[in-house]
């Protein structure tokens, strides 16, 4: 038996918080039985280390503590310092590495979100400038850059900035979208949905939808209906004039040039269209010659005729065509001389809707 006095602890209770008595007593027991077998020497390791494990588990609670003081701060790299210094002391380094693991990982998300903080200050400085290019490329470099180093937080919070400049730049395509349908310019509005930054975000793509729903199909859309023709060309401009000084938008403008042997094409609607709606007009650089636009039917019937010359206002067509299968439209001259060249703007099909 170990006498209390000879280890200076009570001789009930535990001793300041390190060993019980009454286990001092087995443990006594348990050295003069190992020694008894032998194993002196490993008997001293074993009973040196339970005097100490209960220290050891206060001093490794004492350093946490003061590395997380740093860390509830911020301060990882001084939260790191400190378990760094104490590594190889006897403590339990497995432990004492996984915290600094912990620390680095929550100091590499602290810095990378202060690099996005500034990504995104540059971004919105960029979209007020209506430079929206670039301010895409700021967050869209910031989330190609870390995408395998930041954690799914700060992701999260780069794409929600992203959403936020995707979803400004989208306003102001949307406010100038709903100008151009309040004025008919359909197509004007497709191309400005289907060129601007972001064609397939989400807004853009149901503004799209819409825009599809309620416009009609423009004559630069049917060329796969065009059965036949003969000297019909698209024109490739901006804008284009008439004879006498009127300017149109391009986009939809065909232009019949003039041939001695005729100008005509032939599309098939199969009665899918109720109106054809369009613009009839000489160009600036055509002949002072004389000529006609016919429009018939497949069967030959007339459905209208426009007379053509250099000085005639041009004519505005709104035209029935429930029940036409197959259309023709031609340029006949007057006598021997070639006929006028002339426009078809924007000539536009409705639709038959459900």
């Amino acid at each position: 038996r170990v006498p209390a006095p000879a280890l200076g602890l009570p001789e009930y209770g535990h001793g300041e918080g390190i060993v019980a008595h009454h286990l001092l007593d087995i443990l006594a027991n348990a050295v003069f039985i190992v020694e008894f077998l032998g194993f002196k020497a490993h008997t001293r390791v074993f009973f040196n280390g339970m005097l100490c494990c209960d220290a050891n588990e206060n001093l490794l609670k004492q350093l946490f503590d003061a590395a997380q003081e740093y860390a509830n701060q911020s301060q990882f790299d001084s939260a790191i310092s400190v378990l760094q210094e104490s590594l190889y002391s006897g403590l339990d380094d497995n432990a004492i590495q996984q915290k600094i693991e912990e620390y680095t990982q929550a100091r590499n998300e602290q810095q990378l979100l202060q690099t996005l903080e500034e990504a995104k200050t540059l971004a919105n400085r960029l979209a007020n400038d209506n430079r929206y290019d670039e301010a895409f490329s700021t967050l869209n470099n910031f989330i190609n850059n870390h995408y395998y180093s930041a954690s799914d937080y700060v992701m999260e919070q780069a794409h929600t900035a992203l959403t936020e400049i995707q979803n400004r730049y989208a306003d102001t395509i949307e406010a100038s979208v709903t100008t151009l349908r309040a004025e008919g310019k359909y197509l004007k509005a497709l191309n400005l949905l289907n060129d601007c930054l972001i064609p397939d975000f989400d807004r853009i793509n149901a503004l799209r939808e819409q825009i599809l729903a309620e416009k009609p199909t423009y004559l630069c859309e049917m060329e796969d209906f065009l059965v036949n023709s003969n000297s019909l060309e698209y024109v490739w401009s901006d804008t284009v004039k008439d004879s006498i000084g009127n300017t149109y938008e391009g986009g939809n403008v065909y232009q019949f040039y003039s041939q001695w042997y005729g100008s005509y094409c032939d599309y098939y609607l199969g009665k899918k269209y109720t109106r054809l709606t369009g613009i009839v007009a000489v160009t600036d650089y055509s002949s002072n010659y004389k000529g006609k636009l016919v429009i018939e039917d497949g069967d030959g019937n007339e459905l209208l005729t426009i007379k053509l010359s250099r000085t005639m206002t041009p004519v505005v067509i709104d035209l029935d065509i429930s029940d036409v299968e197959f259309l023709h439209i031609e340029i006949k001259k007057n006598g021997s001389s070639d006929p006028p060249r002339t426009y078809m703007i924007d000539f536009a099909f409705e639709p038959v809707r459900e």
